[in-house]
Protein backbone atom coordinates (compact mmCIF):
# COMPACT_ATOMS: atom_id res chain seq x y z
CA UNK A 1 0.00 0.00 0.00
CA UNK A 2 1.22 3.66 -0.86
CA UNK A 3 0.15 6.98 -0.33
CA UNK A 4 0.39 10.67 -1.82
CA UNK A 5 0.88 13.04 0.82
CA UNK A 6 0.57 16.66 -0.34
CA UNK A 7 2.12 19.02 1.89
CA UNK A 8 2.41 23.27 2.42
CA UNK A 9 5.66 24.26 1.60
CA UNK A 10 5.19 25.80 4.83
CA UNK A 11 3.67 22.99 6.30
CA UNK A 12 2.41 22.24 9.71
CA UNK A 13 5.04 19.48 11.55
CA UNK A 14 2.25 18.32 14.19
CA UNK A 15 0.30 17.50 11.44
CA UNK A 16 3.13 15.83 9.14
CA UNK A 17 5.13 14.46 10.96
CA UNK A 18 2.21 12.71 13.02
CA UNK A 19 0.37 11.49 9.82
CA UNK A 20 3.42 10.03 8.26
CA UNK A 21 4.37 8.64 11.84
CA UNK A 22 0.98 6.44 11.53
CA UNK A 23 1.29 5.18 8.05
CA UNK A 24 4.59 4.29 9.06
CA UNK A 25 3.62 2.16 11.95
CA UNK A 26 1.10 1.03 9.97
CA UNK A 27 3.77 0.13 6.74
CA UNK A 28 2.32 2.28 4.62
CA UNK A 29 4.59 3.50 2.38
CA UNK A 30 4.39 6.96 1.08
CA UNK A 31 5.62 9.99 -1.44
CA UNK A 32 5.60 13.49 -0.22
CA UNK A 33 4.72 16.23 -2.40
CA UNK A 34 5.18 20.14 -2.59
CA UNK A 35 5.24 23.30 -4.61
CA UNK A 36 9.15 22.79 -4.19
CA UNK A 37 11.45 20.52 -2.66
CA UNK A 38 12.33 22.40 0.25
CA UNK A 39 9.68 22.92 3.03
CA UNK A 40 9.68 23.92 6.05
CA UNK A 41 7.67 23.67 9.36
CA UNK A 42 5.81 26.90 9.93
CA UNK A 43 6.85 27.34 13.83
CA UNK A 44 9.82 25.77 14.26
CA UNK A 45 11.31 27.13 10.97
CA UNK A 46 13.10 23.21 10.69
CA UNK A 47 14.04 22.25 6.86
CA UNK A 48 13.48 19.15 5.35
CA UNK A 49 14.59 18.31 1.99
CA UNK A 50 11.71 16.37 0.01
CA UNK A 51 12.35 14.38 -3.66
CA UNK A 52 9.26 15.33 -5.11
CA UNK A 53 7.28 18.58 -5.98
CA UNK A 54 4.09 18.44 -7.66
CA UNK A 55 5.32 18.80 -11.34
CA UNK A 56 6.60 15.34 -10.68
CA UNK A 57 3.52 13.50 -10.31
CA UNK A 58 1.34 13.82 -12.95
CA UNK A 59 -2.33 13.78 -12.39
CA UNK A 60 -2.67 10.30 -14.30
CA UNK A 61 -0.29 8.80 -12.07
CA UNK A 62 -2.65 9.36 -8.93
CA UNK A 63 -4.03 5.66 -9.99
CA UNK A 64 -1.11 4.25 -8.95
CA UNK A 65 -1.71 5.42 -4.86
CA UNK A 66 -3.84 3.84 -2.76
CA UNK A 67 -4.25 7.33 -0.76
CA UNK A 68 -4.23 10.70 -0.94
CA UNK A 69 -3.65 13.20 2.03
CA UNK A 70 -3.69 17.08 2.10
CA UNK A 71 -1.44 18.09 5.10
CA UNK A 72 -1.99 22.08 5.58
CA UNK A 73 0.14 24.79 6.97
CA UNK A 74 1.03 28.69 6.72
CA UNK A 75 -2.23 29.78 5.11
CA UNK A 76 -0.90 31.03 2.01
CA UNK A 77 0.46 28.01 0.93
CA UNK A 78 -2.40 26.03 2.14
CA UNK A 79 -4.67 28.36 0.26
CA UNK A 80 -2.95 27.84 -2.98
CA UNK A 81 -3.94 24.24 -3.12
CA UNK A 82 -7.61 25.39 -3.02
CA UNK A 83 -7.53 26.22 -6.70
CA UNK A 84 -3.75 24.78 -7.79
CA UNK A 85 -4.22 23.14 -11.39
CA UNK A 86 -2.88 19.57 -10.14
CA UNK A 87 -4.17 19.59 -6.71
CA UNK A 88 -7.46 19.76 -7.96
CA UNK A 89 -6.35 17.03 -10.89
CA UNK A 90 -5.51 15.06 -8.28
CA UNK A 91 -8.38 15.10 -6.62
CA UNK A 92 -10.53 14.35 -9.63
CA UNK A 93 -8.10 11.41 -10.78
CA UNK A 94 -8.72 10.27 -6.48
CA UNK A 95 -12.57 10.68 -7.00
CA UNK A 96 -12.65 8.90 -10.63
CA UNK A 97 -10.88 5.69 -9.33
CA UNK A 98 -12.72 5.55 -6.04
CA UNK A 99 -9.36 6.16 -4.00
CA UNK A 100 -9.58 7.28 -0.22
CA UNK A 101 -8.89 10.92 0.56
CA UNK A 102 -8.35 12.77 3.92
CA UNK A 103 -7.35 16.33 4.49
CA UNK A 104 -6.00 18.49 7.68
CA UNK A 105 -7.41 21.38 9.39
CA UNK A 106 -7.39 24.19 6.24
CA UNK A 107 -6.31 21.77 3.22
CA UNK A 108 -10.06 20.10 3.46
CA UNK A 109 -11.48 22.88 0.79
CA UNK A 110 -8.82 21.33 -1.30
Amino acid sequence: MKVLVVVARRYNGHELWTSLGILQRNDIEFDVVSTRTSIEDEVTGRRNKITLTLDDVRPDQVETYDGLIFISGNMKDTELYWSHPTTQAYVEEAKRVDMPMAAICCSVPT
